[in-house]
């Protein structure tokens, strides 16, 4: 039994600005997991999409966690500071 192929359009957005066939599987998993996923901007460490899960776990909307996620979660004890989390 062959597996069923992905896709092969990976053009998250189509040029109306609609979600393009990518998006919508990637959307489909990332809401059905029932673990907290967050995805961080390589660069600035942000976090830039983050699915329901997530948001429950941390009580605080997607908003919230791309605004204020260093004072989130980072403010606790040593290690767990915001020094730390930007270093």
């Amino acid at each position: 039994m062959q597996a069923p192929s992905p896709s092969n359009d990976l053009t998250p957005f189509t040029r109306d600005g609609e979600p393009g066939p990518s998006d919508k599987g990637y959307r489909a998993f990332f809401d059905a997991s029932n673990d907290a996923i967050f995805i961080h901007d390589l660069e600035t460490g942000a976090i830039v999409d983050a699915n329901w899960r997530a948001c429950e776990y941390s009580g605080v909307t997607l908003e919230q966690l791309q605004r204020d996620a260093l004072s989130i979660f980072a403010n606790g004890p040593l290690p767990f500071t915001a020094d730390r989390a930007i270093a």
